[in-house]
């Protein structure tokens, strides 16, 4: 799991990668805004061909950034 936030602190957003209840590969993401109830939740459903699953992180990550996040260690 990964945690992002915007450098003024306000919005975030939290990808978690792991397996549907039929055992396909998907991405979650949550994003928000931490002043008010706003945010969402979105799953990636991910083909099952080899490393597939890793280019689709690498590129919401990549999207993540370009939009001026940056990523935060969760203790």
């Amino acid at each position: 799991m990964r945690l992002f936030r915007r450098d003024d602190g306000r919005y975030y957003a939290l990808l978690d990668p792991g397996y549907d209840l039929f055992g396909d590969p998907v991405i979650i993401t949550f994003h928000g805004n931490v002043w008010s109830r706003a945010g969402g939740e979105k799953t990636y459903w991910v083909p099952e061909e080899g490393g597939a699953i890793e280019k689709v992180y690498a590129s919401i990550v990549k999207t993540r950034i370009r939009h001026g996040y940056r990523e935060v260690t969760v203790a």
